[in-house]
Protein backbone atom coordinates (compact mmCIF):
# COMPACT_ATOMS: atom_id res chain seq x y z
CA UNK A 1 0.00 0.00 0.00
CA UNK A 2 1.63 3.59 -0.90
CA UNK A 3 2.79 5.30 2.30
CA UNK A 4 1.19 8.83 1.86
CA UNK A 5 2.24 11.38 4.23
CA UNK A 6 -0.09 12.14 7.17
CA UNK A 7 -1.41 15.43 7.54
CA UNK A 8 1.49 17.94 9.32
CA UNK A 9 -0.23 21.08 11.10
CA UNK A 10 3.15 22.33 12.04
CA UNK A 11 4.83 22.01 8.72
CA UNK A 12 1.54 23.39 7.04
CA UNK A 13 1.05 26.70 9.47
CA UNK A 14 4.82 27.22 9.34
CA UNK A 15 4.98 27.22 5.07
CA UNK A 16 1.88 28.65 4.65
CA UNK A 17 2.53 31.67 7.18
CA UNK A 18 6.14 32.16 5.73
CA UNK A 19 4.92 32.44 2.09
CA UNK A 20 2.13 34.83 2.97
CA UNK A 21 4.59 37.27 4.96
CA UNK A 22 7.06 36.93 2.26
CA UNK A 23 4.08 38.01 -0.62
CA UNK A 24 3.12 40.60 1.53
CA UNK A 25 6.59 41.87 1.83
CA UNK A 26 7.05 41.86 -1.81
CA UNK A 27 3.47 43.83 -2.70
CA UNK A 28 4.20 45.92 -0.69
CA UNK A 29 7.72 47.61 -2.24
CA UNK A 30 6.41 49.74 -4.48
CA UNK A 31 4.34 51.40 -2.22
CA UNK A 32 6.32 51.68 0.64
CA UNK A 33 10.48 50.84 -0.58
CA UNK A 34 12.98 48.33 0.69
CA UNK A 35 13.24 49.61 4.06
CA UNK A 36 10.37 50.30 5.35
CA UNK A 37 9.53 48.61 8.33
CA UNK A 38 6.70 46.59 7.18
CA UNK A 39 8.50 45.23 4.18
CA UNK A 40 11.66 44.23 6.40
CA UNK A 41 9.31 42.48 8.85
CA UNK A 42 7.82 41.30 6.15
CA UNK A 43 11.01 39.05 4.46
CA UNK A 44 12.48 38.90 7.61
CA UNK A 45 9.56 36.88 9.03
CA UNK A 46 8.82 35.10 6.06
CA UNK A 47 12.51 33.83 5.76
CA UNK A 48 12.50 33.09 9.33
CA UNK A 49 8.85 31.09 9.16
CA UNK A 50 10.62 29.40 6.25
CA UNK A 51 13.76 28.45 7.87
CA UNK A 52 11.83 26.58 10.51
CA UNK A 53 9.48 24.65 7.87
CA UNK A 54 12.26 23.36 6.10
CA UNK A 55 14.27 22.51 9.68
CA UNK A 56 10.98 20.89 11.10
CA UNK A 57 10.78 18.76 8.23
CA UNK A 58 14.30 17.73 8.30
CA UNK A 59 13.66 16.34 11.74
CA UNK A 60 10.13 15.13 11.63
CA UNK A 61 9.85 11.26 11.57
CA UNK A 62 6.27 11.58 9.51
CA UNK A 63 6.60 15.12 7.67
CA UNK A 64 4.76 16.21 4.75
CA UNK A 65 7.38 17.03 2.63
CA UNK A 66 10.66 14.96 3.00
CA UNK A 67 13.24 18.15 2.22
CA UNK A 68 16.01 15.25 1.51
CA UNK A 69 13.62 14.82 -1.63
CA UNK A 70 15.18 17.73 -3.22
CA UNK A 71 19.15 16.07 -3.18
CA UNK A 72 17.83 14.60 -5.96
CA UNK A 73 18.94 16.74 -9.03
CA UNK A 74 16.17 15.54 -11.37
CA UNK A 75 14.02 16.04 -9.19
CA UNK A 76 14.90 19.43 -7.39
CA UNK A 77 15.88 20.71 -11.23
CA UNK A 78 12.43 19.87 -12.74
CA UNK A 79 10.22 21.43 -9.14
CA UNK A 80 12.32 24.85 -10.17
CA UNK A 81 11.94 24.63 -13.72
CA UNK A 82 8.03 24.44 -12.84
CA UNK A 83 8.06 27.30 -10.61
CA UNK A 84 9.86 29.48 -12.84
CA UNK A 85 7.96 29.11 -16.05
CA UNK A 86 4.59 29.38 -13.62
CA UNK A 87 6.14 32.30 -12.38
CA UNK A 88 6.42 33.67 -15.60
CA UNK A 89 2.96 32.63 -17.19
CA UNK A 90 0.74 33.95 -14.08
CA UNK A 91 2.68 37.44 -14.07
CA UNK A 92 2.22 37.62 -17.98
CA UNK A 93 -1.86 37.19 -17.82
CA UNK A 94 -1.91 39.10 -15.08
CA UNK A 95 -0.22 42.23 -16.83
CA UNK A 96 -2.04 40.97 -20.29
CA UNK A 97 -5.37 41.14 -19.24
CA UNK A 98 -5.18 44.54 -18.15
CA UNK A 99 -3.34 45.76 -21.59
CA UNK A 100 -6.34 44.34 -22.99
CA UNK A 101 -9.04 46.16 -21.31
CA UNK A 102 -7.56 49.16 -20.65
CA UNK A 103 -4.99 49.83 -23.49
CA UNK A 104 -6.61 48.49 -26.22
CA UNK A 105 -10.01 49.02 -24.76
CA UNK A 106 -11.31 45.13 -25.07
CA UNK A 107 -14.61 44.02 -22.48
CA UNK A 108 -13.16 41.57 -19.51
CA UNK A 109 -14.97 38.92 -21.90
CA UNK A 110 -13.20 39.62 -25.02
CA UNK A 111 -9.79 39.77 -22.73
CA UNK A 112 -10.73 36.40 -21.62
CA UNK A 113 -11.26 35.07 -24.91
CA UNK A 114 -7.56 36.54 -26.45
CA UNK A 115 -5.71 34.18 -23.77
CA UNK A 116 -7.13 31.38 -25.07
CA UNK A 117 -4.72 30.52 -27.60
CA UNK A 118 -2.71 29.79 -24.50
CA UNK A 119 -4.76 26.72 -23.78
CA UNK A 120 -4.71 25.71 -27.00
CA UNK A 121 -1.03 25.59 -27.39
CA UNK A 122 -1.01 23.62 -24.02
CA UNK A 123 -3.56 21.66 -25.74
CA UNK A 124 -0.96 20.83 -28.82
CA UNK A 125 2.55 20.76 -26.64
CA UNK A 126 1.64 18.11 -24.03
CA UNK A 127 0.52 15.36 -25.88
CA UNK A 128 3.46 15.71 -28.21
CA UNK A 129 6.00 16.49 -25.35
CA UNK A 130 6.93 12.62 -24.51
CA UNK A 131 7.64 11.40 -28.40
CA UNK A 132 10.36 13.99 -28.22
CA UNK A 133 11.58 12.78 -24.80
CA UNK A 134 11.46 9.52 -26.57
CA UNK A 135 13.97 11.10 -29.20
CA UNK A 136 15.85 13.52 -27.98
CA UNK A 137 15.67 12.73 -24.18
CA UNK A 138 14.25 15.45 -21.50
CA UNK A 139 16.29 17.62 -20.71
CA UNK A 140 17.03 18.69 -24.61
CA UNK A 141 13.34 18.70 -24.92
CA UNK A 142 12.58 20.54 -21.97
CA UNK A 143 15.39 23.63 -22.51
CA UNK A 144 13.68 23.81 -26.29
CA UNK A 145 10.53 24.43 -24.64
CA UNK A 146 11.89 26.74 -22.05
CA UNK A 147 13.47 28.65 -24.89
CA UNK A 148 10.08 29.10 -26.88
CA UNK A 149 8.30 30.16 -23.76
CA UNK A 150 11.14 33.25 -23.60
CA UNK A 151 11.18 33.91 -26.98
CA UNK A 152 7.23 34.61 -26.66
CA UNK A 153 7.75 36.24 -23.78
CA UNK A 154 9.97 38.32 -25.63
CA UNK A 155 7.31 39.30 -27.92
CA UNK A 156 4.68 39.81 -25.41
CA UNK A 157 6.74 43.42 -24.32
CA UNK A 158 5.76 44.44 -28.22
CA UNK A 159 3.08 47.10 -28.54
CA UNK A 160 3.23 46.11 -32.19
CA UNK A 161 3.27 42.55 -32.27
CA UNK A 162 0.40 42.47 -29.44
CA UNK A 163 -2.28 45.00 -30.35
CA UNK A 164 -2.23 42.97 -33.56
CA UNK A 165 -4.78 40.33 -33.55
CA UNK A 166 -2.98 37.55 -35.57
CA UNK A 167 0.51 38.32 -34.21
CA UNK A 168 -0.76 38.16 -31.08
CA UNK A 169 -2.75 35.41 -31.41
CA UNK A 170 0.47 33.46 -33.06
CA UNK A 171 2.67 34.61 -30.79
CA UNK A 172 0.72 33.51 -27.61
CA UNK A 173 -0.28 30.38 -29.83
CA UNK A 174 3.31 29.38 -29.58
CA UNK A 175 3.96 30.30 -25.84
CA UNK A 176 1.16 27.76 -24.80
CA UNK A 177 2.98 25.55 -26.90
CA UNK A 178 6.35 25.96 -25.53
CA UNK A 179 4.64 25.63 -22.11
CA UNK A 180 2.97 22.48 -22.95
CA UNK A 181 6.43 20.54 -24.49
CA UNK A 182 7.90 22.05 -20.93
CA UNK A 183 5.73 21.11 -18.30
CA UNK A 184 4.69 17.68 -19.80
CA UNK A 185 8.38 16.17 -19.36
CA UNK A 186 9.03 18.06 -16.31
CA UNK A 187 5.75 16.76 -14.32
CA UNK A 188 6.91 13.33 -15.71
CA UNK A 189 10.47 13.90 -14.08
CA UNK A 190 8.93 15.15 -10.78
CA UNK A 191 6.45 11.73 -10.36
CA UNK A 192 9.39 9.74 -11.93
CA UNK A 193 12.49 10.97 -9.52
CA UNK A 194 10.00 9.53 -6.38
CA UNK A 195 9.71 5.98 -5.21
CA UNK A 196 5.73 4.71 -6.14
CA UNK A 197 5.38 5.06 -1.98
CA UNK A 198 5.51 8.51 -2.44
CA UNK A 199 3.43 9.52 -5.49
CA UNK A 200 1.03 11.24 -3.82
CA UNK A 201 3.88 13.30 -2.43
CA UNK A 202 5.49 14.23 -5.90
CA UNK A 203 1.86 15.15 -7.14
CA UNK A 204 1.73 17.39 -4.05
CA UNK A 205 5.09 18.96 -5.11
CA UNK A 206 3.79 19.40 -8.55
CA UNK A 207 0.60 21.10 -7.99
CA UNK A 208 2.40 23.29 -5.59
CA UNK A 209 5.23 24.50 -7.18
CA UNK A 210 3.37 25.90 -9.81
CA UNK A 211 0.60 28.05 -7.70
CA UNK A 212 3.85 29.04 -5.42
CA UNK A 213 5.68 29.77 -8.69
CA UNK A 214 2.37 32.07 -9.94
CA UNK A 215 2.05 33.56 -6.73
CA UNK A 216 5.57 34.82 -6.98
CA UNK A 217 5.48 35.87 -10.25
CA UNK A 218 2.34 38.03 -9.86
CA UNK A 219 3.97 39.45 -6.69
CA UNK A 220 7.44 39.56 -8.15
CA UNK A 221 6.71 41.09 -11.37
CA UNK A 222 3.66 42.92 -10.15
CA UNK A 223 6.00 44.91 -8.16
CA UNK A 224 8.64 45.66 -10.77
CA UNK A 225 5.85 46.88 -13.16
CA UNK A 226 4.12 49.23 -10.05
CA UNK A 227 7.57 51.02 -9.12
CA UNK A 228 8.14 51.28 -12.96
CA UNK A 229 4.63 52.52 -13.00
CA UNK A 230 4.71 54.73 -10.12
CA UNK A 231 8.44 56.41 -11.52
CA UNK A 232 6.90 57.42 -14.74
CA UNK A 233 3.96 59.17 -13.54
CA UNK A 234 6.38 61.00 -10.47
CA UNK A 235 8.44 62.05 -13.63
CA UNK A 236 6.10 63.19 -15.51
CA UNK A 237 6.21 67.21 -15.79
CA UNK A 238 3.14 68.06 -17.91
CA UNK A 239 0.45 67.11 -14.66
CA UNK A 240 -0.58 69.08 -12.07
CA UNK A 241 0.94 67.43 -8.87
CA UNK A 242 -2.11 66.68 -7.74
CA UNK A 243 -3.32 64.99 -10.65
CA UNK A 244 -0.29 63.01 -10.75
CA UNK A 245 -0.34 61.69 -7.46
CA UNK A 246 -4.24 60.16 -7.42
CA UNK A 247 -3.77 58.75 -10.86
CA UNK A 248 -0.79 57.15 -9.83
CA UNK A 249 -1.59 54.04 -8.61
CA UNK A 250 -2.57 51.88 -11.56
CA UNK A 251 -3.41 52.29 -15.21
CA UNK A 252 -7.19 51.72 -13.88
CA UNK A 253 -6.88 53.99 -11.28
CA UNK A 254 -6.13 56.33 -13.86
CA UNK A 255 -7.98 55.82 -16.46
CA UNK A 256 -10.99 56.13 -13.48
CA UNK A 257 -9.21 59.54 -12.58
CA UNK A 258 -9.05 61.11 -16.11
CA UNK A 259 -13.05 60.31 -16.44
CA UNK A 260 -13.40 63.42 -13.56
CA UNK A 261 -10.84 66.12 -15.39
CA UNK A 262 -11.57 68.71 -17.88
CA UNK A 263 -10.95 67.33 -21.39
CA UNK A 264 -6.92 68.79 -21.99
CA UNK A 265 -6.01 67.43 -18.69
CA UNK A 266 -7.93 64.16 -19.07
CA UNK A 267 -5.77 63.31 -22.29
CA UNK A 268 -2.82 63.93 -20.86
CA UNK A 269 -3.16 62.07 -18.15
CA UNK A 270 -4.49 59.13 -20.64
CA UNK A 271 -1.55 59.67 -22.37
CA UNK A 272 0.69 59.53 -19.63
CA UNK A 273 -0.81 56.67 -18.67
CA UNK A 274 -0.61 54.24 -21.48
CA UNK A 275 3.09 55.50 -22.10
CA UNK A 276 3.83 54.49 -18.38
CA UNK A 277 2.17 51.03 -18.64
CA UNK A 278 3.68 50.05 -21.97
CA UNK A 279 7.33 51.03 -20.92
CA UNK A 280 6.42 49.31 -17.60
CA UNK A 281 5.20 46.30 -19.84
CA UNK A 282 8.63 46.25 -21.55
CA UNK A 283 10.81 45.91 -18.63
CA UNK A 284 8.73 43.88 -16.59
CA UNK A 285 8.51 41.18 -19.18
CA UNK A 286 12.64 41.41 -19.82
CA UNK A 287 12.86 40.10 -16.39
CA UNK A 288 10.45 38.09 -16.91
CA UNK A 289 12.32 35.92 -20.25
CA UNK A 290 15.54 36.23 -17.71
CA UNK A 291 13.77 34.45 -14.91
CA UNK A 292 12.83 32.12 -17.76
CA UNK A 293 16.15 31.68 -19.23
CA UNK A 294 17.88 31.82 -15.77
Amino acid sequence: APEESPLDPVGAVLSIAGLVALLFAIIEVPNHGWVAPDVLAGFVIGLVFLGLFAAWEAHTPRPMLDVRFFRNARFSAASATITLAYFALFASTFLLTQYFQFVLGYSPLESGLMLTPVALGLMIGSPVAPRFVQRLGTKRVVVFGLLVVAAAMACYASDTIMSSFALGFGVRLVYGIGMGVTVAPVTESIMGSLPPGRAGVGSAVNDTTRQTGGALGVAVLGSIFASQYHATFDAARNLPPGVAHSARDSIGTSLQVARHLPAGVATQVRGVATDAFLSSMRITYACAVAVVLV
